[in-house]
């Protein structure tokens, strides 16, 4: 066990020498499909190593209730640190490897909790897997999430929009702007805004926080607007926001709110004075 605890200790102190001294993790190198592949050979080694080397000390303290505490202790220090900092520190290498750990030693749990006839068996698999898909799906899919903004005037068409670095993608869907409009407070500051779209010859309307879905994975916000002077058409700020693994996420919510109300049905033991 102290050998076990040791080399996770090793391990978060080579992630911290690699933020050292090489920076973030380059997102762009785990982008799809290499983080895929990394998730299922991820997933197999840890199958073939509850399977085959069960009584391993590794298998043993990546099992032990303490583990639970050292890294879901870790992940939420580290989650504590991010929201203190004023720099992004959520793709430095200690942070995901925090959450690695985390995510090692909940899937390690779930391989042991499905095999066992246990009361209350469903509640078990839809909180531990729920937690494992929403933390996963922000783990392995972060990298895959991009965002694009242009800024477009009544009667434009816009083809293309544009990244924080310069990159650029052309869009499937042909959009056009019909027209722009604002509430304004009293001092001037705007209240809220809407933007009436074509899109495909279709009119949508897209407005602050109430985004349109131009595909499974494409959402379209509106994040800006200037009537501009009198001689001028309005124009309208538009978002692109692409996150392929918010389906994974969204069920990984779910299957949490499910179990949260089996706890609240069934109760936390079971007859006789046995907990779960």
């Amino acid at each position: 066990m102290k050998k076990a605890y040791l080399s996770g200790g090793v391990c978060f102190a080579v992630a911290v020498l690699l933020q050292l001294f090489f920076d973030d993790v380059p997102r762009g190198f785990f982008a799809f499909p290499v983080n895929v592949a990394l998730l299922m050979l991820w997933a197999v080694a840890l199958w073939v190593l509850y399977r085959e080397k069960r009584r391993s000390p590794v298998t043993v303290a990546l099992l032990d209730i303490r583990t639970t505490f050292w890294t879901l202790g870790a992940f939420i220090f580290c989650c504590l640190i991010a929201g203190l900092s004023a720099h992004s520190v959520t793709t430095s290498w200690w942070f995901l490897a925090s959450l690695l750990a985390l995510l090692t030693h909940l899937l390690m749990v779930i391989y042991r909790g499905v095999g066992l006839r246990r009361p209350h068996r469903m509640r078990f698999v839809m909180n531990h897997v729920g937690l494992f898909l929403l933390l996963a799906g922000g783990f392995f899919g972060s990298v895959d999430q991009h965002e694009w903004r242009v800024r477009a005037m009544e009667g434009e068409q816009v083809l293309e929009m544009y990244d924080m670095a310069g990159g650029s993608v052309t869009l499937k869907n042909a959009l056009r702007i019909r027209r722009a409009s604002a509430e304004y407070y009293p001092d001037g500051m705007p209240q809220s805004y809407e933007a009436v779209l074509a899109v495909d010859g279709r009119e949508v309307t897209v407005s602050v926080n109430e985004p349109y879905s131009l595909s499974w994975c494409d959402d379209l916000y509106l994040v800006g607007y200037d009537r501009g002077r009198e001689d001028e058409p309005a124009s309208c700020v538009l978002q692109l926001v692409r996150q392929p693994w918010r389906r994974v996420q969204w069920a990984g919510i779910w299957m949490l709110l499910l179990g949260s109300v089996l706890i609240f049905v069934q109760g936390v033991g079971r007859k006789g004075g046995e907990t779960i």
